[in-house]
């Protein structure tokens, strides 16, 4: 995560009311797109202010649910005096009650954010995705087998990782596959343009060029150093 972009995020939100945690949520889903080492200030003020946005779409979503959740829910307060020495008065102010209420309204709180927190959590995967999709493109640039790239890619939108640590693992054990890959195509390719001339002999063990090489100078002496015939 970019530090300047994180430093601005917090200090742009720190007025929202939504919790440090549900903040950092917002913070890595957004932006993740900022390089760690971008030093941009413009770029960092832009995504520092869509998180802005975000988190107070957030808190207003959730202060709207509260507000709501409290006309449907009110607080129902006793206006007869107890007795101070009536210890059974089954009137008596329960405490339970109070906390079944903050129970109620976290709960609402939870109910009002967690539309926006699943929205989040799936921008962060996509976002992840189109990075790792982008690393192993990176690494499939260098590969000249066509197929292994096309094989590669159609099982990786198979794959999922379980961390930033098991995907680089992949990637490693990718480009050494991309290494083979690359190997096994040259020596196809030496393969398919047949033995070198030199190595093609006829049948008393002399190579066709040597051979060859031999004739045209047989032609080409006019037989001077035939000898003499007898």
């Amino acid at each position: 995560m970019n530090k300047a972009l994180k430093e601005k995020a917090k200090s742009l939100c720190k007025n929202c009311g939504i919790s440090d945690g549900n903040l950092d949520a917002v913070i890595n889903a957004i932006g993740g797109r900022v390089a760690d080492d971008c030093t941009d200030a413009t770029e960092i003020d832009k995504v520092a202010n869509e998180i802005l946005a975000v988190a107070k779409a957030m808190q207003s979503e959730a202060s709207s649910r509260v507000e709501d959740f409290k006309k449907k829910n009110p607080v129902k307060t006793s206006k007869v005096e107890k007795p101070v020495d009536d210890e059974n008065d089954d009137d008596k102010d329960d405490p339970s009650k109070s906390k079944d209420f903050s129970a109620m309204l976290k709960a609402a709180v939870a109910e009002a954010v967690k539309p926006l927190q699943d929205e989040i959590s799936s921008f962060r995967a996509n976002n992840v995705a189109t990075l790792r999709l982008n690393a192993l493109n990176e690494k499939l640039a260098a590969c000249k087998d066509e197929n292994f790239k096309a094989q590669t890619l159609k099982a990786f939108n198979r794959m999922s990782f379980k961390d930033d640590e098991d995907f680089n693992s992949y990637l490693t054990e990718t480009e050494s596959d991309i290494a083979a890959a690359n190997q096994s195509k040259a020596d196809a390719e030496l393969r398919s343009n047949g033995a070198p001339m030199f190595s093609q002999k006829n049948e008393e063990g002399v190579s066709s060029a040597v051979a060859g090489y031999i004739k045209s100078q047989e032609k080409s002496d006019g037989g001077q150093f035939d000898g003499k015939k007898l």
